[in-house]
């Protein structure tokens, strides 16, 4: 475990309170998609905008728009319109995978789908993309629509091969990095080039930017894969075993069929079609399986890795307590507990 100054709950709030301003407006901008909309969606947008997430995109955003000592202090509103509009395209992807998979419960509470049924979810996931589109817009700076556009499409493309692939036991470890660089790297990669852009920063920091974005999804999305199966998790606010029950092939699994040999590759594929059941025996007994592999300490090392590359990358900005706060997010997200 990581020393208690860079645990990551401790280094966000750090981080929520040095970006304190554009992330106030940022969450009054998001509250007025809500507010501002029609009174047949009001009521269910402000339900569904209420339960706030870590804002961990927004905060990656905002951190690398103010590394640079000499940001203009005019573009406050660029910085939280470009905030709002990914964390929106975040949650409005949030509201179609629970659509697709059936999820009922997200951030303690009951999904769009439980509530309303599957035709109103889609519409309210797909109003929320619309404002995030014209959220982007309003920062008037057009690159950065376009990042949101190109995001936005690479996430699609993700979601269509993660349902392509389910059911594939033994996926190869390219196969994965390319979903998981598509459905959640795309928006990391968006919210970091994003930053460097209003930061001012040269076209060869916004391309590092962007590389450190990506790592940084991949780094996110491995814990998740991690965290499913409750490896260093607290309170979820979602179903455990999530992507057992839905038949996706995460790293974990990945790492446990590249090191078993034909028998053990045999009971695991049996218990793995019992565990896509809900049958809580072989639930249980895969997690134990991939335990006892080692597969769970290899992931985190796969996630490791990407670490120290992400801290290169940090490294390489102009010193300042945005950089810091950066490299602490960095180092602490391997264990973040949900």
């Amino acid at each position: 475990m990581i020393s208690e100054q860079t645990e990551f709950q401790y280094v966000l709030e750090k981080s929520r309170e040095f970006v304190a301003q554009p992330l106030a407006l940022t969450e009054q901008l998001m509250s007025d998609v809500a507010t501002s909309a029609p009174e047949i969606l009001r009521s269910r947008l402000e339900q569904i905008l209420s339960r706030k997430g870590k804002r961990i995109r927004a905060i990656l955003l905002l951190l690398i728009a103010n590394s640079k000592d000499e940001v203009a202090k005019d573009n406050l509103y660029k910085q939280a319109s470009m905030a709002a509009g990914i964390e929106l395209l975040h949650l409005a992807s949030l509201v179609h995978d629970d659509v697709i998979d059936k999820s009922s419960m997200r951030r303690g509470g009951k999904t769009p789908n439980q509530r309303w049924g599957n035709k109103i979810a889609v519409l309210l996931g797909d109003y929320l993309l619309a404002k995030s589109m014209e959220l982007s817009f309003d920062s008037g700076i057009s690159q950065i629509t376009h990042i949101l556009s190109k995001a936005s499409a690479s996430l699609v493309a993700g979601e269509v091969m993660e349902i392509d692939l389910a059911g594939k036991l033994e996926l190869s470890h390219e196969e994965y990095f390319i979903l998981i660089e598509g459905k959640t790297s795309s928006l990391f990669e968006a919210c970091a080039s994003s930053g460097a852009i209003i930061a001012g920063y040269d076209a060869e920091t916004i391309k590092l930017c962007e590389e450190l974005g990506r790592h940084f999804g991949v780094t996110f999305q491995i814990v998740d894969d991690l965290l499913d199966y409750g490896v260093g998790a607290d309170d979820l606010g979602k179903a455990k075993f999530a992507d057992l029950a839905n038949g996706l092939t995460t790293l974990p699994i990945i790492e446990y069929f590249s090191h078993a040999n034909t028998s053990e590759k045999d009971w695991m594929r049996k218990k793995l079609q019992k565990a896509s059941t809900g049958e809580e025996e072989a639930i249980h007994l895969v997690s134990d399986a991939l335990n006892d592999s080692g597969a769970f300490s290899r992931a985190t090392d796969l996630a490791l890795a990407r670490v120290e590359r992400t801290k290169e990358i940090i490294h390489s900005l102009p010193s300042s307590r945005a950089r810091e706060l950066l490299n602490e997010i960095n180092l602490s997200i391997v264990d973040r507990p949900n």
